[in-house]
């Protein structure tokens, strides 16, 4: 094969993201970016299922509102990741969101923007 740029169908990438979202289907919270192995995931906190309509046009939309529960009041949410399983499990990749953090109580929850999974704005690790 030749160095170059990669092109992919919608209908590829619509195989790619069914299987991505059928494996990665747990959203967790982190403090910094997660990199290729999922650290900085925020201490005690618990994943949230997240469900997706079946992919169509290269993108997967997210059709609920995930919420990763009991995150430290002094956590600031700058990442959210993909993981196989509510606590272990294989991490399959990160999103970058705006900065959110709480005041108040212990703990807070942080609830996901809709969105989609897209594989043309998916960057490496």
């Amino acid at each position: 094969m030749a160095v170059g740029d990669a092109y992919y169908s919608d209908a590829a990438k619509n195989v790619g993201l069914d299987a991505i979202g059928t494996t990665f289907k747990y959203l967790s919270a982190h403090t910094a970016n997660p990199g290729s192995t999922g650290a900085n995931e925020c201490a005690g906190s618990t994943r949230a299922l997240v469900t997706y309509a079946s992919a169509s046009g290269g993108s997967k939309a997210v059709t609920n509102a995930p919420a990763v529960a009991g995150i430290a009041i002094t956590d600031a949410v700058q990442f959210l990741g993909l993981w196989s399983a509510t606590s272990g499990g294989t991490y399959g990749g990160r999103i970058e969101v705006t900065p959110t953090s709480a005041t108040g109580g212990s703990t807070w929850t942080y609830t996901a923007a809709s969105g989609a999974l897209d594989l043309a704005q998916v960057a490496s690790a």
